[in-house]
């Protein structure tokens, strides 16, 4: 079993690569479940058909009008754990944060905006369908990505974007 292959084969559907190693964990980690771990050909159709599921959520996640629970308040987002400065003109703030928060991938995305509601992580798999152990992995990647993202908005500053750029 070649995991490139499956990464390459997800990456080419989802035109994203950490999108596509996500897809392929979940699948090995499905395949090992149902003793298929070494049966190529049905890893290759499991690559293939969760990267179109993923492709199709988020398409159809573009076409739906935005919630309102999905935006991040500025006073509230002590759960994306990095420290947001208090300015008199929140709005900006809170467009800032919400447009770093759209620069994450929607797969990690959504384990984010789910956490930040108050879910823990065995209450996020069950929504997003997948494992717990899946479920940490996106959240880690994800706040390192949206750290990122806030650096570069220039709503946080210090350690962590150095920290968050040499990764």
């Amino acid at each position: 079993m070649s995991q490139k292959k499956l990464v390459a084969l997800a990456t080419k559907i989802l035109g994203n690569k950490a999108d596509a190693q996500d897809v392929v964990q979940d699948v090995l980690l499905k395949a090992y479940q149902k003793g298929q771990s070494d049966s190529f050909p049905w890893l290759y159709k499991a690559t293939k058909d969760a990267s179109r599921d993923v492709l199709r959520k988020s398409v159809r996640r573009r076409h739906e009008p935005e919630e309102e629970g999905h935006k991040v308040a500025a006073e509230d987002a002590s759960w994306l754990r990095v420290q947001i400065p208090r300015t008199k003109d929140t709005s900006v703030l809170v467009a800032k944060v919400n447009g770093a928060l759209r620069e994450v991938p929607s797969i990690r995305r959504g384990a984010l905006l789910l956490y930040g509601q108050g879910l823990d992580h065995k209450e996020i798999a069950k929504k997003l369908g997948v494992e717990p152990s899946t479920v940490n992995g996106r959240l880690q990647v994800g706040r390192e990505e949206l750290t990122g993202a806030l650096c570069t908005k220039g709503v946080i500053v210090g350690a962590k974007c150095l920290k968050a750029k040499l990764k």
